[in-house]
């Protein structure tokens, strides 16, 4: 099985979009010491803490940071039962580092 990994900026998701736990995001322009600004990233998944907060987990492959927890809780957009969360949730937890994140969007075939 093979992988195709997208990168989609959280400026230009569908607003509509919902995103559950397990949802995965890159954060680019964290300031590690790296050649490559390609390589100043670190990857996060959206877990949820309890009934009413989401955090996200590092989980950059190869980082003393994988492991860690994203201070800062993103409460979650219950409708109806479902716990997840929109785009306008993303872009009031980020502020103005909205920019330096990304959807990882990941297609098996």
């Amino acid at each position: 099985m093979n992988k195709k990994t997208t990168l989609v900026p959280l400026e230009k998701i569908n607003p509509y979009k919902q995103y559950w736990k397990g949802t995965k995001l890159r954060h680019y322009n964290v300031g590690l010491n790296v050649k490559d600004k390609e390589d100043d990233y670190y990857d996060y998944i959206l877990a949820l803490l309890d009934s009413s907060y989401f955090i996200l987990v590092n989980i950059t492959e190869n980082n003393s940071k994988a492991g860690s927890v994203n201070i800062g809780f993103i409460n979650k957009n219950n409708q109806g039962g479902r716990v997840m969360l929109r785009k306008r949730d993303f872009i009031n937890y980020f502020g103005d580092e909205s920019k330096d994140w990304y959807i990882i969007q990941e297609e098996f075939y």
